[in-house]
């Protein structure tokens, strides 16, 4: 039961259903879930250790709110993950997986909107995502994708500049065709300078930005 209320309960914050900052009360959330106290509670201490929710002292468990500086560590933390799953990628990817990231790609391009908007956002994950999933390595692709997650969880907004949409649809190309060469050294310089792009704009106008 602790596993299909930590499933339910995680998924509920990912779709908003549980919002930033809310309290959870755990009358609510038995109702919701149709289970006891126990598997709930054992859930939620997980969900604490991955970071979707935060327990305050005397006061109970609360949907982890967007922390500027903590939404700077988790992109870091992205490179860190990604350039290193390179090697595995290099070593392991088929030419059959890399014609399903060229389709990827394809319809990352097709999307142009004037703004980088959530659902290019949410494009360029499935892109990155796919890409990590060619390393065939199962515990980093569930560290990234988790990294993944987390980020989604805590940026809520329109944060890239409208240039941003046509410049990484370039920088994606120029990652497959490093890919296709098999340049290790290119393809990881090329990724480290393509995640690290949305880092110094993002410590500039953070605190700026709304996030719901």
């Amino acid at each position: 039961m602790t596993a299909l209320a930590h499933q339910q309960l995680k998924g509920m914050i990912l779709s908003s259903q549980l919002a930033p900052g809310q309290k959870l009360l755990y009358a609510d959330l038995e109702n919701r879930l149709k289970m006891s106290k126990t598997p709930i509670i054992s859930a939620l201490n997980r969900l604490e250790s991955e970071g979707y929710v935060s327990l305050k002292e005397n006061a109970g468990y609360y949907v982890k709110d967007a922390q500027p500086e903590e939404i700077i560590e988790i992109m870091e933390a992205r490179v860190k993950l990604e350039v290193a799953n390179i090697d595995f990628v290099i070593s392991n990817c088929t030419e059959g997986q890399l014609v399903e990231l060229e389709k990827v790609h394809v319809d990352y391009c097709k999307y142009v909107p004037e703004v980088y908007d959530r659902k290019k956002l949410q494009m360029n994950t499935k892109f990155h995502l796919q890409l990590a999933r060619l390393g065939g390595n199962r515990f980093m692709v569930r560290y990234i994708e988790h990294i993944y997650e987390l980020f989604d969880l805590r940026v809520r907004f329109t944060f890239l500049p409208g240039f941003r949409v046509k410049a990484s649809a370039v920088e994606h190309e120029e990652l497959l065709q490093a890919l296709h060469s098999r340049n290790k050294s290119k393809l990881k310089s090329l990724l480290t300078q393509h995640l690290k792009q949305p880092i110094k704009f993002i410590k500039k106008n953070l605190r700026n930005f709304e996030m719901i």
